[in-house]
């Protein structure tokens, strides 16, 4: 089953996250609210936010 947060409960990550509280002081400000969500809402709606590259960087062998 898909949860859908209320209107209010996404504006206000949204202002928390543009404040720049870390994921855990948003937990405690908004309850019922992972992790994952949060990133989520990051990543939808923060497009200016660069990601550095996954993986582990490349060594040349000599």
């Amino acid at each position: 089953m898909v949860y859908t947060l209320s209107r209010s409960k996404q504006e206000n990550i949204l202002s928390l996250l543009k404040k720049g509280l870390s994921y855990s002081e948003i937990m405690k400000r908004v309850p019922g609210v992972s992790r994952s969500t949060l990133s989520k809402y990051k990543d939808l709606y923060t497009p200016e936010r660069t990601r550095g590259h996954a993986g582990r960087k490349t060594t040349e062998v000599f």
